[in-house]
C-alpha cells in the first residue's frame, strides 16, 4: 500500500511562478511491480521552462535507484536519466505478461527515458540478474547478463541461461517496439539437455511430464500471436506420459476397450489441452495464438508412459527412437508424424485387481502417427514367462510324458498382441514355447485352437500359472492345485501393486512372481524381475532372479537367474556389446542348468539389400 506525505509550495503565480515540492511515498510502486520507498525533490526550472525532477527510490533489499531529469508540462515531453542499482524487475509483467510471468530479479545500469507523453523511447545499457516462467512451457529459466537498449529496440547477444537444475544454454533476443507499442520480437535459444517442458498431471491434460532435451529454438511473434519452431533431442530423466481416452475391462471377450476418460472443460487461458479438438469461442479468438512446430530425435534417454487404465493403475512404459515432427495450435489441436520404434519397455497390466503382471514390451514394437494422435497405429508385442507350466494339464498325463522323456514342466511366452489405432486397439494373445521343439509347438497348437480358448489358456497361465483343464477332465489333486495356484498369484499381483506404488523410479521397473507346481506349496517357486538403465542410458539391464523348492538332482541350486546386459557402444544404439546368462530348464536334470554368453549385436534398417553396402551412402552423398 501506497502511503504519501510530504510538502509543495507554489507562489507568484500571475507573474513568474514557483514551484517547490518535496514528497515521500512509502511502497512505491509501477505498473504492480514494487519499487521501494521513493523520495521525490521536484522544482520549476525558470531557463529550461520546465520541471527539474530529482527522485530516490531505495528498499531494504539493497535496491536504489536515482531518476534526474526534466519534465516539460507544455510541450508533453520528458528527458530522464536513470541510474538503476539492484532496481527489481517485476514491472515488466506489464509488458510481457501473455509470455513470461513470475519474474523475479533486478537490473543495474544506466538508462534514459525520453520523447513525448505519449511516444516514449529508452536507452542505455544494464545487466539483468533474476529468473522468469515462459508459460506455454511451465519451465522456470535464470538469465544473468548484460542487456542494451536503443531507440525502439532491446538486444541480448549470446546471454548464458540456466533452467532450475543448473543446466545451461545460450539465448540471443531482440525485441522492436514503436514508443512501448506494437511489440515484435526474435528469440533464438540452444540448449544443453534443459528442462524445456514441465506440466504435472492434472484432470485437464491428456499428457504430462518433465521434458530435458537439447538443440535450438526460435521463438518469433507479438502481443497476439507466439511462433515456435525447436529442433530438439531428449535428455536424461525425461518422463513423458500421455493418458489414453479409452480404457479396459474384463468382459466375456476377455478384454473390451470403453471410454470412461473424464472431459476437461473448457479454460479461457493460454495454455489449454491440445489433445482435445477444441471449439473456438469468442473469448478464445481474442486470446494470444501459438504456433508451435517441433522436430523431436528421440532416443533412449527419454521415458515415455502410457497410461491405459488410471483406475487400475495399467501403463505401458519404454524408451525407443525416432523421428518426430509435432505441430500443435492453442485453438485449435496437435498433430504428430513419425515412428517411435521401442527398444525396451514394459506392460504393467491388471485383470479386476487381482491379476498384476509385468509384460516385457519386445524391441521392434512401434506406434506409428500420421496427424492426429488418436488414430495412431500401434503394433506392439509384449510377453510375459511362466517358467514352470505342467503340460499334462493340456494335453493329458500320457500325452505329456510321450513328448518329454524327463519331465512334463516347460517354460511357456503368454504373448499379447496390440495392434490397430492407439485409442481403439485390438488385442490378440498366444503362447510360445521357447526351449521346445516344433512337434511339442504343434500338439500344444492343436489344443488351443480358437481364440476363445486362446483367451481361457491366457486367462489360466496369467491367474493361476498353469493351463486349463476341463472341468470333465480334472483331478481332486489338478483342483486342489489350482486353488493354491490361484492364492499365490492373487498375493503375487498384491505385493506388485504395493511395489510399484512404493518404488517409482522412471528408468526402473520392479517386478515379484510367485507360482506353485503339481506339488502345491512344496513346489514353491519365488521369482523377482527388474529392467533399467544406468550410466547415462547406455547400460542396459534384463534380469530374473529368485529361489525354488523343486530340485532334480543333487548338486543343484536353487538360486533363479536370467540377466541380459547390453551395453550401447553408439548413440543410436544399432552397435551393442551383449553378455546373458539363461536357464536351459528349471526343473531338467542336467549338471549344468544355465548357459553363459557374450556377443555383438548389429541393427541397420534398410530398404533394398543394396543399402547395406558401407559405401553405397558415401557414393550417394558425393554426387
Amino acid at each position: 500500500m501506497e502511503v504519501l506525505h510530504g510538502e509543495a509550495t507554489v507562489t507568484n503565480t500571475f507573474k513568474s511562478p514557483e514551484f517547490n515540492a518535496h514528497l515521500n511515498i512509502k511502497d512505491f510502486t509501477f505498473n504492480q511491480g514494487k519499487l521501494g520507498d521513493a523520495s521525490i525533490y521536484g522544482t520549476w526550472d525558470k531557463a529550461q521552462n520546465g520541471l527539474y525532477l530529482n527522485a530516490d527510490i531505495h528498499d531494504k533489499n539493497s535496491s536504489h535507484s536515482q531518476v534526474k531529469g526534466y519534465i516539460w508540462i507544455p510541450r508533453k515531453q520528458l528527458s530522464l536519466d536513470i541510474e538503476a542499482q539492484n532496481t527489481s524487475t517485476k514491472f515488466l509483467e506489464y509488458y510481457v505478461g501473455n509470455i513470461a510471468s513470475n519474474i523475479k530479479g533486478s537490473a543495474t545500469g544506466h538508462f534514459r527515458v525520453y520523447g513525448g507523453f505519449k511516444a516514449l523511447n529508452v536507452s542505455g545499457n544494464g545487466k539483468f540478474d533474476g529468473s522468469f516462467k515462459i508459460n506455454v512451457l511451465n519451465t522456470t529459466f535464470a538469465l544473468r547478463d548484460s542487456i542494451k537498449l536503443t531507440e525502439n529496440e532491446m538486444l541480448l547477444n549470446n546471454a548464458k541461461f540456466e533452467d532450475m537444475e543448473r543446466h545451461s544454454g545460450t539465448l540471443s533476443c531482440t525485441v522492436y517496439h514503436k514508443n512501448f507499442k506494437n511489440w515484435n520480437y526474435r528469440i533464438q535459444a540452444n540448449a544443453n539437455n534443459m528442462v524445456v517442458y514441465n506440466t504435472a498431471e492434472t484432470n485437464g491434460l491428456s499428457f504430462y511430464g518433465k521434458l530435458y532435451g537439447s538443440g535450438n529454438v526460435t521463438l518469433v511473434g507479438n502481443t497476439s500471436e507466439l511462433n515456435i519452431n525447436a529442433a530438439l533431442s531428449p535428455g536424461q530423466k525425461t518422463l513423458f506420459t500421455y493418458k489414453m481416452a479409452q480404457v479396459g475391462s474384463l468382459n466375456n471377450q476377455f478384454i473390451h476397450f470403453v471410454d470412461k476418460t473424464p472431459r476437461r472443460p473448457t479454460y479461457d487461458s493460454l495454455f489449454i489441452n491440445p489433445m482435445d479438438k477444441i471449439v473456438k469461442t469468442e473469448n478464445e479468438n481474442h486470446g494470444m495464438d501459438i504456433h508451435m512446430t517441433v522436430s523431436i530425435d528421440a532416443n533412449p534417454n527419454a521415458t515415455v508412459r502410457v497410461i491405459v487404465d488410471p483406475r487400475s493403475g495399467d501403463y505401458i512404459q519404454c524408451t525407443g527412437n525416432g523421428n518426430l515432427r509435432v505441430d500443435y495450435y492453442n485453438k485449435g489441436d496437435i498433430k504428430i508424424f513419425g515412428t517411435y520404434t521401442v527398444d525396451q519397455g514394459i506392460y504393467k497390466f491388471s485383470l479386476q485387481q487381482v491379476i498384476r503382471k509385468n509384460f516385457d514390451v519386445r524391441q521392434g514394437s512401434a506406434i506409428t502417427f500420421n496427424g492426429d494422435p488418436g488414430n495412431a497405429n500401434i503394433d506392439m508385442n509384449a510377453s510375459y514367462t511362466v517358467n514352470s507350466v505342467s503340460l499334462s494339464d493340456l494335453v493329458g498325463q500320457e500325452m505329456a510324458t510321450a513328448l518329454q522323456s524327463s519331465h512334463s514342466n516347460l517354460k511357456v511366452n503368454c504373448i499379447m498382441n496390440i495392434s490397430g489405432a492407439l485409442q481403439k486397439p485390438n488385442v490378440k494373445f498366444g503362447v510360445e514355447l521357447p526351449n521346445e521343439d516344433e512337434e511339442v509347438q504343434r500338439i500344444v497348437r492343436t489344443y488351443i485352437g480358437t481364440d476363445d480358448q486362446m483367451n481361457m489358456q491366457m486367462l489360466y497361465l496369467l491367474s493361476v500359472g498353469r493351463f486349463y483343464t476341463p472341468e470333465y477332465t480334472q483331478t481332486t489333486q489338478q483342483s486342489s492345485n489350482t486353488m493354491t495356484s490361484v492364492l499365490s498369484s492373487t498375493l503375487s499381483g498384491q505385493l506388485n501393486n504395493m511395489l510399484s506404488q512404493a518404488v517409482n523410479i522412471p528408468n526402473w521397473n520392479f517386478g515379484i512372481n510367485g507360482s506353485t507346481g503339481n506339488s502345491g506349496w512344496t513346489d514353491l517357486e519365488l521369482e523377482g524381475m527388474l529392467s533399467g538403465r544406468l550410466l547415462n542410458n547406455r547400460l542396459l539391464i534384463n534380469g530374473n532372479f529368485g529361489y525354488r523348492d523343486n530340485t532334480y538332482s543333487t548338486g543343484q541350486t536353487n538360486f533363479i537367474g536370467d540377466f541380459d546386459f547390453q551395453w550401447l557402444l553408439n548413440k543410436n544404439g544399432n552397435v551393442r556389446l551383449k553378455a546373458y546368462n539363461k536357464a536351459n530348464d528349471r526343473y531338467s536334470t542336467k549338471t549344468s542348468l544355465n548357459t553363459q554368453g557374450m556377443g555383438i549385436l548389429l541393427k541397420k534398417d534398410f530398404n533394398s539389400w543394396l543399402d547395406l553396402l558401407p559405401w553405397r551412402k558415401k557414393k550417394t552423398d558425393d554426387e
